[in-house]
């Protein structure tokens, strides 16, 4: 096992350096050591996160065969904030000639029709009682074979790889999906692509944003040199990282692999898993706000030092907290990055009333910025 973990390690280091022209993984985590993930009653293992993924790319590396020199565009729509859906993020990333496209499994199923279309997905990686799923076989038949890949052995669930959805979408069964013209080639000229995001659309029709391997890695090195992750004299980490930003969202590209390829534990906040509750029942739409007390408890109990969350979300989990709650469980938290709106000032004061140590990173706007500019409020 030892051997063919190096053997995936060193495959995964080389295609990184080849995406940025940088030498991505000098402290990248050896995959048979410690924990990539923690959900206070599960640890999961470097070691079961790479066998998963094997299991994962028998299935997937026979559509990439297919498609020989066009790269391969990967369609997640999985549980939200689950580490399913957090390993299979993971999974695309290391494969150099793959993107993927996060599908927001609470947004209508015609609509996450649209952006599989828009984003031209050959594949599919969604929940075994997907709607989605049971749409795409109901419509097209044996034209989509969806296939289930379930160990019982590993702490992940259940999860089905639907392809070829290009079949789907050319046969014509799907005309509602979108237009012609939002559809785009991806072929090598492009800098390394690494996913596609979509716009709120708040200003008319959403967007596509293709993100590059080599803006996510300039946004990796430059949190890690500004705000970089304490560690012990073991040279092992002292923080962890809470999982509470979207996958649809940029924030989670940091809040993943910034974590991860600094071997600094992931904190998953989910509700209870079992084998037969789907994602009806199992669905999360806020980690912050759809149990507060709950997200203060895990934060205390795990010691998480960093989460992300938009200045409304902390605006309302202000108001659902008390300042007593908060200056004894947030005691330990080192950062909290505010992104996605802008952060009013009286958000602000209240938050570093209750918590004075804290440093909060105002990332505001940077989705629709070609270079990331950012200010810093630091409260010593």
């Amino acid at each position: 096992m030892r051997r063919r973990v190096d053997e995936c390690l060193s495959t995964m280091r080389k295609e990184w350096m080849q995406s940025n022209d940088v030498a991505l993984i000098q402290s990248f985590p050896r995959l048979e050591e410690g924990v990539w993930t923690e959900t206070g009653a599960e640890r999961v293992s470097y070691v079961q996160l790479y066998q998963w993924h094997q299991e994962l790319l028998g299935v997937l590396k026979d559509k990439e065969k297919e498609e020989q020199e066009r790269t391969v565009v990967v369609g997640i729509n999985l549980t939200p904030f689950s580490m399913e859906e957090t390993a299979m993020m993971l999974l695309v990333a290391e494969q150099r000639r793959w993107i993927y496209v996060a599908l927001d499994v609470q947004l209508p199923v015609a609509r996450q029709l649209a952006l599989l279309q828009s984003s031209e997905a050959q594949c599919l990686v969604t929940t075994v009682d997907s709607p989605l799923a049971t749409y795409l076989v109901d419509k097209a038949g044996e034209a989509v074979k969806m296939e289930i890949v379930d160990d019982e052995m590993s702490p992940f669930l259940p999860v089905q790889v639907g392809t070829p959805l290009s079949t789907f979408f050319s046969t014509g069964l799907e005309e509602a999906a979108c237009d012609t013209d939002c559809r785009q080639r991806y072929d090598q000229s492009i800098d390394a692509p690494m996913y596609i995001l979509f716009t709120s659309g708040t200003t008319g029709k959403a967007k596509r944003v293709l993100g590059s391997r080599r803006g996510a890695w300039t946004r990796l090195v430059w949190m890690w040199n500004m705000y970089p992750f304490a560690t012990l004299k073991d040279g092992k980490s002292s923080e962890r990282v809470l999982r509470a930003t979207r996958l649809s969202f940029v924030d989670s590209v940091w809040e993943i692999l910034g974590a991860f390829l600094q071997r600094v534990p992931l904190v998953h906040v989910q509700p209870p898993r079992h084998q037969g509750e789907g994602i009806r029942h199992c669905s999360t739409t806020s980690v912050v706000l759809d149990d507060s007390t709950r997200f203060l408890k895990v934060i205390q109990r795990e010691h998480v030092t960093r989460f992300t969350a938009v200045p409304s979300v902390l605006d309302v989990f202000l108001l659902q907290t008390t300042e007593i709650e908060r200056k004894s469980c947030l005691a330990g938290l080192r950062y909290v990055l505010s992104s996605g709106e802008s952060l009013p000032f009286q958000v602000l004061r209240r938050l570093t009333a209750s918590s004075p140590s804290v440093t909060i990173l105002n990332l505001y706007g940077k989705f629709f910025a070609y270079l990331l500019q950012s200010t810093t409020w630091s409260h010593y």
